[in-house]
């Protein structure tokens, strides 16, 4: 069994549990396909949400300690404190009239999570 969190910071959190032995790395991967709009494998939940599709800057949280994060190729591997921080910055702009998507953006840039990435993307 395992605890799947998914989290659009400052929007929304999605939390389920899986029975599965699927290694993390994969089961992170098929999360994005389940939570992406024409990848033709949707998850039940995402679908109900009516939710935008997983991008640059979600969060995927396995077993409430392997922390993931989109980038633009693959996903680099987290923190908590990382996850809670991202959260908490885009609520603080969210007021500004920008939309969550493009804060995440800009936050990855300035703090260059990018350049500090686990070597490799899911599936390699």
């Amino acid at each position: 069994m395992k605890t799947v969190r998914i989290d659009y910071p400052g929007e929304r959190t999605f939390q389920f549990v899986l029975e599965t032995d699927t290694p993390n790395r994969e089961l992170v991967q098929k999360c994005f396909d389940w939570f992406n709009h024409g990848s033709r494998c949707e998850h039940f939940v995402f679908l109900r949400s009516r939710a935008r599709s997983m991008s640059v800057g979600d969060f995927v949280t396995i077993n409430g300690h392997d922390v993931y994060q989109c980038e633009s190729f693959g996903w680099g591997k987290r923190t908590i404190e990382d996850r809670t921080l991202f959260d908490r910055e885009v609520k603080r702009q969210l007021p500004s009239g920008r939309n969550s998507w493009s804060i995440m953006n800009d936050l990855m840039r300035e703090k260059e999570l990018t350049q500090t990435s686990d070597s490799g993307t899911v599936g390699e």
